[in-house]
């Protein structure tokens, strides 16, 4: 699957310039076999801004034809000034199909505005409860 920005902005809500509590939205399109398929969104929050160590704690949502599956993760950028090339995502729940869904995603880099997602995911048995 291919992901590509559609939208982003920086929020600068604290102190002046790059500071705790900063916010990066990022919205974007969902792409397989060239076919718009779903979306996802992400709200990063700066959480440690220090010289050559900045975090960003995010929360996103993937919205794909048979549900929702929510992520979660805490990005290091160590001096870069965008995150890995390649970053493993926690899911941390969903709906629809992937109600039961748990495992990961992983995100690679293709370009500037573009990542190759794949998703790792196990899906319970809700009957086995």
């Amino acid at each position: 699957m291919t992901a590509r920005q559609a939208q982003s902005q920086s929020l600068d809500l604290g102190t002046k310039g790059l500071s705790l509590g900063d916010e990066l939205v990022i919205a974007e399109d969902l792409y397989s076999g060239g076919r718009k398929i779903g979306d996802h969104s992400v709200v990063c929050t700066y959480i440690r801004v220090q010289p050559g160590d900045v975090q960003l704690q995010c929360v996103g949502t993937f919205a794909l034809p048979e549900g929702q599956i929510t992520s979660q993760a805490l990005l290091h950028l160590k001096g870069q000034a965008t995150p890995a090339p390649a970053v493993d995502i926690a899911l941390t729940g969903g709906s629809g199909a992937y109600s039961t869904a748990r495992g990961y995603v992983h995100t690679v880099a293709a370009g500037g505005t573009e990542r190759q997602v794949t998703f790792h995911i196990t899906l319970d048995d809700p009957s086995a409860g």
